[in-house]
């Protein structure tokens, strides 16, 4: 049964019972009928009836609210794994150009090795030094920026581990509010 259900009821259950209370108030007044002992049992029976309902509809407006708030985090903990997602992948994608780039300057720094060996004229014996002195150097930042690399993508891997494990504790809570909200609505069903 829907709040508005709920709602309509409970307005109708109230006011038939204000009617009657007001019907036995002046009956009562008048002095002609007294409000007989059925009477009382059927209005303390309407008020118990309003009371589970107002109970059922608190609860149900707090098992609403709570499946509300874990959607919401649901949602967010997604966001943050895809986010994370995306930075590892860009990582990687970094980390396969710069293995790239590297094989390349390897393959660059073994001609110049060779040219220098095949050398004699000093003068392009020393443009093939500093040339390699120069390649040698941009290798050894090449691979600190990969090491970097590597260290940011294993940082990301685990941070992801970390934020899925957040995501599936996250989505099990809802789907316990779900079975709850489930249980409470089969139980309601007359």
């Amino acid at each position: 049964m829907t709040l508005r259900a709920k709602t309509a009821i409970l307005i109708f259950v109230v006011a038939l019972v204000a009617f009657i209370a007001r019907g036995s108030t002046a009956i009562q007044q008048s002095g002609s009928i007294a409000a007989t002992s059925s009477d009382r049992e059927i209005l303390i029976d309407i008020l118990s009836e309003i009371r589970k309902m107002n109970s059922s509809m608190r609860r149900s407006n707090l098992l609403s609210n709570n499946t509300q708030i874990a959607i919401s985090s649901v949602q967010a903990q997604q966001s943050q794994v895809d986010r994370i997602n995306r930075q590892l992948q860009n990582v990687q994608t970094e980390l396969e150009s710069a293995g790239l780039q590297k094989t390349e300057m390897d393959e660059r720094v073994k001609l110049l090795s060779s040219q220098l060996d095949n050398e004699s004229d000093m003068t392009r014996r020393a443009q093939f030094e500093d040339e390699l002195r120069a390649l040698k150097a941009l290798v050894a930042s090449h691979e600190r920026h990969q090491q970097h690399l590597r260290e940011e993508e294993e940082r990301l891997t685990t941070q992801l581990q970390s934020e899925q494990i957040k995501l599936e504790v996250v989505v099990t809570k809802l789907a316990s509010l779900e079975r709850v909200m489930g249980n409470e609505l089969s139980s309601e069903t007359p």
